[in-house]
């Protein structure tokens, strides 16, 4: 933490303590860190420096929850499945830069090659690169050896992530629960249909073509929901 007792920089006349001297002048001492008042006037007794502690404290936590992200209500079965389809999209973008490593087209739109005059000599660059640089010495020089690429290694690392988080949302139950909801939701749209057809007073023809209609527009709602 910051010491309270040293003198905040000068950023206007705001920044001023403001006190006033024995001339009657304003005091033009800038104030003590976290404080509004300089050392020679009270910035630097220990009621003034606790409390500035205390700010200073304060504002850092209000800067971390700003870096960091703040408290969203959520439930553990919708922090799992947004877990699951965060996973996927860190495989598929890992995987992506795993391929244009591959392809050497991270750095350039050209395969890196060991020589470039030699195009036997293409350098696989997920399984082979620059392990040790070192500069002066009696060992200085430079390293290459087998080594999986970096987002090689990502992406095979959220592989088994997506694995364990997935394993956790079958272990909690959450698709069973999904279907549990499904069900019963069908069960209520299937009440509200039945009271709007007898309060409508349908011919039985009319009746007839009911039970064709309706599981298709149903079936229809469901397609549309799934491919959202």
């Amino acid at each position: 933490m910051s010491d309270p007792t040293h003198q905040a920089p000068g950023v206007g006349a705001h920044a001023l303590c403001g006190a006033r001297t024995r001339s009657g002048a304003p005091c033009s001492n800038p104030p003590m860190l976290g404080q509004r008042r300089c050392r020679m006037h009270g910035g630097a007794s220990p009621r003034a420096r606790s409390r500035a502690e205390r700010t200073l404290a304060e504002q850092q936590a209000a800067l971390a929850a700003t870096r960091l992200g703040v408290l969203v209500e959520t439930s553990p079965e919708q922090a799992l499945l947004d877990e699951v389809h965060r996973c996927a999209g860190m495989i598929a973008y890992y995987g992506q830069r795993a391929r244009e490593v591959e392809a050497g087209t991270i750095d350039g739109d050209r395969p890196n090659r060991l020589d470039p005059d030699d195009p036997r000599e293409t350098r696989r660059d997920l399984v082979w690169g620059i392990t040790r640089q070192k500069t002066g010495g009696e060992d200085a020089g430079t390293t290459e050896e087998a080594a999986p690429n970096v987002w090689l290694k990502l992406w095979n690392e959220e592989r088994d992530r997506l694995v364990r988080v997935a394993a956790a949302c079958l272990k909690a139950g959450i698709e069973e629960r999904r279907v549990r909801i499904a069900e019963e939701t069908g069960s209520l749209v299937a009440q509200v249909i039945r009271r709007v057809l007898d309060r409508l007073e349908l011919t039985e023809q009319q009746r007839t073509l009911v039970g064709t209609v309706v599981p298709d527009e149903l079936r229809a709602l469901a397609s549309a929901e799934v491919g959202r």
